[in-house]
């Protein structure tokens, strides 16, 4: 029985573990823009930063990062906190924004497209982010017609590997927020919920084991 449990439990984990790689966005989590040529664009508002480490870090004679023995940069602070923002493709089928597709969004997409009727605003921060997850976690200075800005306000679609806040060299497209994009599907492949997986792999466990047993009853027939 434990060896059963015990492989369920292998099964699940590598199953879940592909669940949160290729996990979809909720169609709550980003919009659909027309963009021009009937060409179609999801967009999601990834971040409220454009840099993949944001904190206050402890850097080398050379000005980089300091890692630590688990890959991690290490804080001025120990007790603070930092983010990381993952590059698009930590969600399959998400990239960056061309430069044509990018113009237009700027151009042609305003703030209101990203508020819901109960005025929250449709953010994906969650899936993008270490630290920055909330639906609160995001600069409506983004879009300068919130705040009386001019201008196409403080948004980005990029991500650098490697990029972080370093106040003493502070460039101001750092603090601007991040959106990915994804060429929008009319028929997006359904993710199983995790319940799915989970009788799905002890259906394998037990498939398996049956199998196991007939060929160890019918060795021992022919024997």
């Amino acid at each position: 029985m434990f060896k059963l449990i015990r492989k369920s439990s292998f099964i699940l984990t590598f199953l879940l573990g592909s669940f949160a790689v290729n996990a979809n966005l909720l169609s709550s989590n980003y919009i659909i823009v027309e963009h021009d040529n009937n060409h179609f664009v999801d967009w999601a508002w990834a971040s409220s930063v454009n840099v993949q480490y944001d904190g206050f870090f402890e850097l080398d004679v050379n000005g980089e990062l300091i890692f630590d023995e688990n890959g991690n940069p290490v804080l001025q602070d120990s007790t603070d906190q930092y983010n990381e923002l993952y590059a698009p493709e930590h969600i399959e089928g998400w990239r960056i924004a061309t430069d044509e597709e990018f113009s237009f969004f700027q151009n042609n997409v305003g703030i209101e497209s990203f508020i819901n009727a109960d005025k929250t605003y449709i953010v994906a921060t969650s899936f993008w982010n270490s630290f920055y997850t909330e639906n609160e976690d995001i600069s409506i200075d983004a879009f300068p017609e919130s705040n009386g800005l001019n201008g196409s306000g403080y948004k980005a679609s990029s991500w650098v590997d490697g990029s972080f806040y370093d106040v003493d060299n502070y460039n101001p497209t750092w603090v601007y927020d991040t959106f990915y994009v994804r060429t929008h599907s009319s028929d997006p492949q359904p993710v199983p919920e995790p319940s799915t997986l989970m009788i799905f792999a002890l259906g394998l466990t037990v498939l398996a084991s049956k199998k196991k047993l007939f060929f160890a009853l019918t060795n021992k027939a022919l024997h």
